[in-house]
């Protein structure tokens, strides 16, 4: 937490849960996976995030390209990096759904067709040859 030391109350709450100390590549993959385009089924992360389907902002590809070319990274792997982060995912979803079932915890993780979102788009991440296939519409570019 950040607290204001002028008041005392806290001013933010940072969620370090999925970050990683390190290789940046883990966070980029997240982003990735959390960041909709049009014509993609939705997984949970990515839902909270449509905002970007609005014209505008960027696809996934040019956020692919700028860090690139801002930081110098290889990201010709980045779909393995994407894939681990769905793996996470499914597997805190799944925790949180065992919690709800047991009694405690928040019943938006009770739908187990949350997890199978995670672990299909990972399989999905997993089958592809690159970051960004212009043949797939729809399914086009991560």
């Amino acid at each position: 937490m950040i607290v204001d030391i002028a008041t005392g109350c806290v001013a933010a709450v940072l969620d370090w849960e999925l970050a990683t100390i390190g290789d940046p590549l883990p966070d980029l993959g997240y982003l990735l996976t959390s960041y909709p385009m049009p014509g993609e089924p939705l997984v949970p992360t990515s839902a909270m995030g449509t905002a970007v389907l609005e014209p505008g902002y960027p696809r996934r590809t040019e956020l692919i390209g700028r860090y690139a070319d801002r930081t110098g990274t290889d990201v010709s792997e980045v779909n393995w990096y994407g894939t681990l982060a769905m793996y996470k995912l499914a597997v805190l979803y799944e925790y949180s759904r065992r919690q709800f079932n047991s009694g405690v915890g928040d019943p938006y993780y009770a739908d187990p067709g949350l997890v199978s979102s995670f672990l299909a788009a990972g399989e999905w991440l997993a089958a592809e040859d690159s970051i960004c296939s212009p043949d797939l519409p729809g399914h086009a570019c991560f």
